[in-house]
């Protein structure tokens, strides 16, 4: 049973009915007033959440990608919340893996530059330049080649979205959609290493219709 400071469903609307005759003061003010000129400024100053295709926070697909053979080598999974330079240790190779970091922007920051220098690799992470401060025509020069290898590893991302369904996972729970990512990773690489065994068998077989 109810109480009685409980609202029901038409309590509500009555009390808001009950306001005019037993004296509404913003019925008199209103007519002196005009209270349409502030809705649109009000409406823009309002703060409104962002609506998540269901109603979910998106999920981070962080790759570190092969240059040569273009093959996931690592990955890691993270909600929204969490910037690109902080995953950078946790899909990170070791030592002996690669020559060189190419990374895009959002990854270049001062403790990721002390990090591969702790790892002595050289620096190939993309300049970020500031409203007040631009990027000099030097770091201008260096970034023009850079996204296009970094290109590569986001034919990836286009392979997920194009071949496996798009961006929309319809999984709830973090462990399922972080699996649901890692699988997509993984069938990527395999259909890779197939694109790449078919090519070598026809080149194989070219040279030897040719003896």
């Amino acid at each position: 049973m109810p109480t009685p400071d409980q609202l029901r469903f038409f309590a509500l609307t009555a009390r808001y009915e009950d306001l005019t005759p037993n004296g509404n003061p913003l019925e008199p003010l209103a007519q002196h007033f005009p209270w349409a000129r502030f809705c649109k400024p009000l409406e823009k100053s309002l703060f409104r959440s962002k609506r998540y295709k269901g109603c979910r926070p998106p999920f981070k697909n962080h790759l570190n990608v092969d240059k040569q053979h273009t093959l996931i080598r690592r990955y890691a999974v993270t909600n929204e919340a969490v910037h690109d330079s902080q995953v950078l240790e946790e899909a990170w190779q070791s030592k002996t893996a690669g020559r060189e970091i190419l990374a895009k922007v959002a990854y270049r920051s001062e403790e990721v530059e002390v990090q591969i220098k702790k790892r002595k690799l050289p620096s190939r992470v993309q300049y970020k330049g500031y409203r007040d401060k631009p990027l000099s025509p030097r770091q201008q020069n260096t970034n023009q080649p850079r996204p296009r290898i970094c290109a590569r590893g986001d034919n990836k991302f286009g392979h997920h979205f194009m071949t496996m369904g798009g961006k929309l996972i319809r999984i709830i729970g973090r462990v399922p959609t972080r699996a649901k990512i890692e699988l997509k990773n993984f069938i990527c690489n395999f259909r890779r290493v197939l694109v790449e065994t078919c090519a070598a068998s026809r080149q194989t077989g070219s040279l030897w219709s040719r003896r």
